[in-house]
């Protein structure tokens, strides 16, 4: 996918004004999905976490226990995972209003 259309994927998801944001509570389901599958997306998931503790990206991490979520830049996760093939798609999911 070319650096264009990994900014403006990055942009909408940014600049969309959520129905929280209008005093409305709203769920939005994506998927995040690769042609050849969970694979690439699991490897480089593993890549840049090393990367981030190593020091590679950003300072190196201190000893202990850490959490992808904690470690690595999601705006950066994101052009990665779009440099890697990877396309972020809506998800159509009925809602679920209870039984």
């Amino acid at each position: 996918m070319s650096e264009l259309a990994s900014e403006s994927m990055s942009q909408r998801l940014r600049e969309a004004p959520t129905e929280r944001q209008r005093g409305r509570a709203k769920s939005i389901s994506r998927y995040l999905v690769h042609p050849d599958g969970q694979r690439p997306l699991t490897a480089l998931g593993v890549a840049l976490g090393v990367e981030r503790l190593i020091g590679l990206r950003g300072e190196r991490a201190r000893p202990g226990i850490h959490t992808p979520e904690s470690l690595i830049d999601p705006a950066y996760a994101l052009e990665r995972l779009v440099e890697v093939g990877a396309s972020v798609v809506e998800a159509s999911i009925p809602e679920y209003h209870g039984v």
